[in-house]
């Protein structure tokens, strides 16, 4: 087969569309990256993976001597009988890699390895772990005249690495932003939440009155949940107003709070998102601010939340 330039600055149409993309975003500035969380690193590999790229993917947090780095190298880059387990061995294979013959494709965009937990590695053996990443910089120069693009992409923590292949081991890029970590809650809890309105009494209520009807929506059938009437804030407004509302306020605004208490379980940030979003617009009234806070255990003595959401109890 006949393999074409990934990024071929004579196309000018497709040129402008890929010079946009990740893995020119990379390749730009090196072939070798860190990731210090592995959240990052796997989300590099797979929008490298849906670009066409050939990842693969090993975890060193279990290895504990050369020779599972070797073995685990060995089995990814489907190395020959001779393959003699040193830094020589493994600049072999990776010439093999960069001209096709072996763990990787011709018919894909590149070669991408990607290690999490590298800092294992490093820990044992330093100049091991320092070696693999020369050795891979120095055979994607070779890919490089190929058209052949090879990445390597580590997890670690340790920002001394380079120079390898002439070059740093520069931090990659973070295109996505990692989720929030659960936030679970159960029976015995209550959720509280809280919109917050700088608009006139009218409209908080309408808002209140409009939430109801969407809250089962939201919770499901396995919660329970209570409105409180709107309270004005003591908050003074001009402390509270974002600056990016599209119209100012009206002249007989205040900041009220409509607070929603709920019980059941599941997820308190995935709660709190679908909250957000069907409440968005509600009778025509746009709230300005949306938290929760967790009361664990409440729904199980009295107190002053079980004062406030009496129709939660029993």
């Amino acid at each position: 087969m006949t393999r074409r330039a990934v990024f071929d600055p004579t196309d000018r149409v497709a040129f402008a569309q890929r010079n946009e993309r990740f893995d020119w975003n990379l390749l730009q500035n090196g072939v070798v990256f860190r990731y210090e969380r592995r959240f990052h690193l796997v989300r590099a590999g797979e929008r490298l993976a849906d670009l066409g790229y050939v990842v693969h993917s090993l975890d060193a947090e279990a290895w504990a001597s050369s020779g599972d780095v070797h073995d685990a190298l060995a089995a990814a880059l489907s190395s020959p009988e001779w393959y003699g387990r040193t830094l020589d061995a493994l600049n072999d294979l990776l010439r093999d890699v960069a001209a096709f013959d072996r763990g990787s494709d011709a018919s894909s965009t590149g070669t991408v390895l990607s290690i999490a937990g590298f800092d294992s590695v490093v820990g044992f053996d330093r100049r091991l772990a320092v070696g693999l990443l020369d050795v891979w910089a120095a055979q994607s120069r070779l890919a490089a005249l190929f058209g052949h693009p090879m990445l390597c992409l580590v997890q670690t923590e340790h920002d001394d690495l380079g120079p390898v292949g002439g070059h740093s081991v520069s931090r990659g890029p973070e295109w996505d932003v990692e989720p929030d970590p659960p936030a679970p809650f159960d029976e015995d809890d209550i959720v509280e939440c809280a919109f917050r309105l700088f608009v006139p009494e009218s409209e908080a209520q309408a808002f209140r009155a409009a939430l109801g009807p969407v809250l089962g929506q939201v919770f499901g059938s396995g919660a329970r949940w209570q409105i409180l009437d709107p309270e004005r804030a003591s908050q003074h407004p001009t402390e509270f107003v974002p600056k990016s509302r599209p119209t100012l306020p009206a002249p007989d605004a205040s900041l009220w709070i409509i607070t929603v208490g709920v019980r059941g379980s599941g997820d308190r940030t995935e709660l709190t998102d679908r909250l957000a979003v069907a409440a968005g617009g509600l009778a025509g009234v746009r709230f300005d601010v949306l938290t929760e806070c967790l009361h664990p255990g409440a729904a199980r003595s009295a107190g002053p939340v079980t004062e406030r959401f009496g129709e939660l109890l029993g």
